[in-house]
């Protein structure tokens, strides 16, 4: 079947690589979604990606660190290159470790913000651009955590994934349908 015929839902998924984000590429992958799945460790990607193809999904892989800016736009490009639309996006990239803030130095707080907040801002931005283009509308679920209440693992991470747990994204994206 022409991939850009398909109407099955296409899904982009952020830290693919495994845990709850490979566990719910298995799901989509169930369901009849097309899987875009990207994360750091392309062991962990192939390997998600095995276990969907099984399931029936068709699926291509992408590996890097989305603190590069150039990621989130080619993510989005190898979408419409392999399937011809992006229907959906989850963002579920992310990194933290235990450090107290008077311990952490100011390169640490700028990788982790970026990889947790603004990372998802980026990827959050182009996948947002081709859902309207498409003009059928689309859906973007992020995840994020309760450490942005309860401290979590540090002052960065929480302070990020606050960020996230925001309907900032949600109230723009209304308006556009």
């Amino acid at each position: 079947m022409d991939s850009r015929r398909d109407k099955r839902p296409v899904t982009l998924l952020t830290g693919a690589s495994g845990g709850i984000v490979g566990a719910l590429a298995l799901i989509l992958a169930r369901a009849g979604h097309r899987l875009v799945l990207s994360g750091l460790d392309q062991a962990g990607l192939e390997a998600v990606a095995d276990e969907a193809a099984a399931a029936g999904a068709e699926t291509v892989t992408l590996a890097g660190d989305l603190r590069d800016r150039d990621l989130a736009q080619g993510l989005v490009d190898l979408a419409i290159s392999r399937f011809g639309r992006l229907d959906h996006l989850v963002t579920g990239a992310g990194a933290s470790r235990p450090v107290p803030m008077v311990e952490m130095d100011d390169d640490e707080w700028d990788r982790l913000v970026d990889l947790n907040l603004s990372a998802v801002f980026r990827i959050s931005k182009a996948g947002s651009r081709q859902m309207i283009a498409q003009g059928e509308g689309g859906a973007i679920v992020h995840i994020s955590s309760i450490a942005h209440s309860n401290g979590g693992a540090n002052l960065a991470y929480g302070s990020a994934k606050g960020g996230v747990a925001t309907a900032w994204m949600l109230y723009e994206m209304q308006a556009r349908g």
